[in-house]
């Protein structure tokens, strides 16, 4: 019996890896499994800042992210700890949307990005 159970468990993780071309998917991994966290590092951009998408539900696709991203690829992580000033918050019905800053041309302190964000502002992570 016991290896009967073997037998079955590697044939359907072998049929599993098989329909999918043998391939494991990025982004697309299930809800349990899902990455919580995407983000968009533009910090070498002319005004320094990353976009970290976090709270995304299940039906928010990728190409919504991407679309807010421009030609910086989505990525499952978040955005660089080290230097950011502060950020802008905002709340969509799918996703919630912390745009980081980093010194540059724009912003070179806190309270100027403070200003810019106004009651959307958040302070850096700790």
């Amino acid at each position: 019996m016991r290896s009967f159970v073997r037998y079955l468990a590697t044939s359907l993780f072998c049929l599993a890896v098989a329909c999918n071309g043998g391939e494991t998917p990025a982004m697309d991994m299930g809800p349990d499994l899902a990455p919580v966290v995407y983000a968009c590092d533009q910090s070498g951009a002319s005004t320094p800042n990353c976009k970290e998408f976090t709270n995304v539900d299940a039906s928010q696709t990728m190409d919504g992210l991407q679309g807010v991203c421009g030609a910086t690829p989505v990525m499952a992580a978040i955005c660089p700890r080290p230097n950011i000033l502060g950020g802008c918050r905002a709340q969509s019905a799918t996703y919630t949307l912390t745009t980081w800053f980093y010194p540059g041309t724009m912003f070179m302190m806190q309270s100027q990005v403070m200003t810019f964000c106004g009651s959307n502002f958040v302070p850096p992570p700790n």
